[in-house]
């Protein structure tokens, strides 16, 4: 079965009643795990509608991600941030684009989300250890 919740309460809802479900945004490990790893998932949960995990706002002190926002969008946001900015200010931001680089293609980015990629914790990421070196929190 496949969902598509338009609201968080919906999503959430959905997660409830199947608490195995798999929620997913680009699909990029799901595609990979049912191929390669030849796992099967009952039921998918596409969050990529859900406002609330799509929001990308800039405040003076910090950036509000959503975990649904893709990498592409990401990398936009804090490329401009990057250049409205002091240097010091945008440290933080400069490493993630610096190791955005050598993270896929732009199709790939264009698909993949920051809350999938945290959730993945795949090794060729290598976002993981930015998010723990700025002190990301959720």
């Amino acid at each position: 079965m496949w969902y598509r919740p338009l609201t968080l309460e919906h999503a959430l809802d959905l997660k409830a009643k199947y608490p195995y479900a798999k929620l997913i945004v680009g699909n990029t490990e799901v595609g990979i795990e049912m191929r390669l790893k030849r796992l099967q998932y009952r039921v998918l949960v596409s969050v990529t509608h859900v406002p609330e995990l799509n929001v990308l706002n800039v405040k003076d002190d910090r950036l509000e991600i959503g975990a649904a926002v893709r990498l592409s969008d990401f990398l936009s946001v804090i490329r401009k941030v990057v250049t409205e900015r002091a240097a010091h200010e945008t440290l933080s931001c400069r490493a993630f684009i610096e190791q955005l680089k050598w993270f896929a293609r732009t199709q790939i980015r264009n698909a993949t989300s920051i809350g999938g990629n945290i959730c993945t914790a795949s090794p060729i990421s290598y976002l993981n250890p930015l998010w723990m070196a700025v002190g990301a929190n959720y």
